[in-house]
Formats: C-alpha cells, structure tokens, sequence
C-alpha cells in the first residue's frame, strides 16, 4: 500500500491528525479527555467487517448511544441516510 505524502513529504495522514489537534485547541476541546471517554467498538447483531448490522439496528445504536432523535431522511434499495441530533 501506498503513503500518500503532502508538500513537505509527511504523510497525509499526519498533517490530517495536526489540523485536527490545531482545530481542536482553537475550539478549546481537550482531546485526551475525549479520546479518554472513548469506548472500545464491538460488533453488534450480525455486524462484522463484511456484513452490515440491519438498518433497524444502526437506529437502535444511536439511540443507546444517547441520540434523542433518529431518522432516516432517504432509503432506496440497500442503501440509506441515517443520523441523529443529540
């Protein structure tokens, strides 16, 4: 696989992670206490790397994550728009 390099021949993903603490800083967000409260992701349902959970069970998962509102603004065959608001 190949590292994509930026101007200065850092890898993108570097200059991506220095943007994001840049940005971060300047918002007055605390990254280490975020990335703290982090849980560790496990597969839920019939979820794996190669097969998605269902629609229904995505829903589910925001909502167990704490989003008050879920919805699915477009479905068209297997594929879907789904989000939530906190």
């Amino acid at each position: 696989m190949q590292t994509l390099l930026y101007q200065n021949h850092q890898p993108l993903a570097e200059v991506y992670k220095v943007a994001r603490e840049e940005w971060a800083i300047e918002q007055g967000i605390n990254l280490t206490e975020i990335r703290a409260k982090r849980a560790i992701s496990t597969t839920q349902g019939y979820s794996s790397q190669d097969q998605l959970a269902s629609l229904e069970t995505h829903l589910e998962m925001l909502s167990k994550a704490g989003f008050k509102t879920v919805a699915v603004p477009w479905k068209y065959y297997g594929l879907a728009v789904f989000g939530g608001c906190l």
